[in-house]
């Protein structure tokens, strides 16, 4: 199939052919892409409608419900059905190119850190493994977040609409050495938390994500990996509120996707077993998922029930589920939890059972390109994707080009480091200031009521004070203390244990900038 049709899939006789001729006859359009960035180029030409897109959300201050009202060439359109692995769903946005996506490879620019495609799923030279990144690519889209006296509003389209004031999607503008922008046909992002590959760099690929990351550890690590290499920025984070905005009218991520928000188990080993390649645990411990994962550890005479006793000490290290079945054992009932390991381990009854945060790719199991979850969207302990990308797996995430800055009145103001701005371990040097987090008493948490996004950086903060997971964005922001000075990563999301205070506003402002730990993960 020709990569045109591959990304366009309502033909509908448009005189594509003209408007490709008319392209290629424009001097310098095709300058400095590759043979696949042409293709792409052609393919999603073709593929515009000019349709604009806008769904309007109230302040909390004036109504708190989290939905929104959807406009423009948006009325009408259905509220998506989520699909899993076994159950398609329904989503006819997929009609449009502007929300359909391809799994890639792609490397980064030195000068600017644009993710540039080099392979495309099913074709020649595509990988997961070794040392690959693996991105979703999509169609430039132009968009804008405008705030009102009442309410805010959500817009995008697959064409600019100067008149509307859109501005293309920060990730989509390539920026050369000397400061000039050129909008580019499409933008790539990294599909999964971050795991460490073969060649020991850590890569968005499926496998067992990276532990112990914090803001000041990807100024590094990325780095090895080349000039444009930072980590992810929290765009990556926004584009799921832009899609659950347009596509689900909601401001509320948890209403549809609860992510693994609460799958935090931790039981003794209910049986010791010589040579086996599962562990047993009490026939009531019915809650253990196929295909996620655990540690075991033996905590000996410790009765806490801290996970670094399973990291540390560990006799099973992360290792998938493969099955859950109950079994009998000289009478007695327990549940098994058959383990995808290679060599085989003993079990004592003081060894502790724990989850631990998924597998990057586990969502590739979602059928078709439907937003969804493998097994449930509903039940918490399953990671979800959005618009192609893999979210909420069990870890936080921890923007790369963000920090937070405590401020005398305990608010944070909110630093994002613009592309191609060199981060900065311990400082926001040269960093754009876009908003500031509420105090809530002396640095108390609160139940976020909105979210505003910046449209030059992508970034976004929790911008006024909720009441509640149900009501406005239903995400909790740990305030981080009575403190009016110092500098804290951003701590996106939410682990296995946030339960309804986490999803796609959650922001964290207890850890500083070098703090990381199992819960704390990475984006390319």
């Amino acid at each position: 199939m020709s990569l045109t049709k591959r990304l366009m899939t309502d033909e509908t006789g448009r005189d594509i052919a003209a408007s490709l001729a008319a392209l290629e006859a424009a001097n310098g359009d095709f300058i400095g892409l590759s043979e696949l960035e042409k293709q792409i180029y052609k393919a999603f030409l073709g593929a515009r409608t000019g349709k604009v897109f806008r769904t309007r959300f109230y302040k909390y201050a004036t109504n708190s419900t989290s939905a929104g009202t959807k406009l423009l060439d948006n009325a009408g359109m259905a509220i998506p059905t989520p699909a899993t692995d076994t159950a398609e769903g329904s989503d006819e946005y997929l009609e449009y190119a502007l929300f359909r996506w391809q799994r890639c490879n792609y490397t980064r620019d030195d000068s600017d850190g644009f993710a540039r495609p080099t392979a495309l799923k099913g074709w020649p030279g595509y990988a997961e493994t070794g040392a690959v990144d693996v991105g979703t690519l999509r169609m430039t889209f132009w968009w804008n977040f405008e705030v009102h006296a009442t309410y805010y509003d959500i817009t995008i389209s697959d064409s600019p609409h100067p008149e509307l004031g859109l501005v293309p999607w920060c990730d989509a503008v390539k920026i050369d050495a000397d400061g000039n922008k050129t909008v580019m046909p499409y933008f790539i992002v990294s599909s999964y938390n971050s795991v460490t590959a073969s060649d020991g760099l850590l890569r968005s690929q499926p496998g067992c994500p990276a532990y112990n990351q914090s803001y000041n550890s990807q100024v590094t690590n990325y780095q090895k990996k080349g000039a444009g290499y930072w980590g992810s920025r929290a765009s990556r984070n926004t584009l799921q509120m832009i899609w659950l905005a347009i596509k689900y009218a909601t401001k509320n991520s948890q209403k549809y996707f609860a992510g693994c928000s609460s799958y935090n188990i931790q039981v003794a080993c209910a049986l010791a077993e010589s040579n086996v390649k599962r562990v047993l645990v009490a026939s009531s411990q019915t809650d253990f998922q196929a295909g996620s994962c655990i540690s075991v550890g033996d905590r000996g005479s410790d009765t806490t029930t801290d996970r670094q006793n399973a990291l540390l000490n560990n006799i099973v290290d992360r290792a998938v589920v493969k099955s859950v079945e109950a079994v009998s054992v000289n009478g007695a009932d327990y549940i098994a939890l058959n383990l995808d390991i290679d060599t085989a381990i003993t079990t004592t009854t003081t060894c502790l059972v724990s989850t631990m945060p998924w597998y990057s790719g586990k969502t590739d199991k979602v059928l078709g390109q439907y937003d969804g979850s493998p097994a449930s969207n509903t039940d918490a302990k399953h990671p979800y994707r959005i618009g192609g990308i893999e979210y909420m797996n069990g870890q936080a995430v921890i923007a790369a080009d963000t920090v937070m800055e405590f401020q005398s009145d305990y608010s944070k103001n909110v630093y994002v480091a613009e592309r191609p701005t060199k981060h900065v371990a311990n400082a926001h040097t040269g960093y754009k200031l876009i908003g500031n987090i509420p105090n809530n008493g002396e640095g108390g948490n609160f139940w976020s009521g909105d979210a505003y996004i910046n449209p030059e950086t992508g970034g976004y903060y929790p911008a006024s004070i909720g009441g509640g997971d149900s009501v406005g964005t239903g995400d909790m922001v740990w305030g981080g203390g009575a403190n009016t000075s110092g500098l804290r990563e951003y701590y996106q999301g939410g682990g296995n244990r946030g339960g309804g205070s986490a999803g796609s506003v959650f922001v964290s402002a207890g850890d500083d900038l070098s703090h990381g730990y199992w819960a704390c993960a990475s984006c390319d």
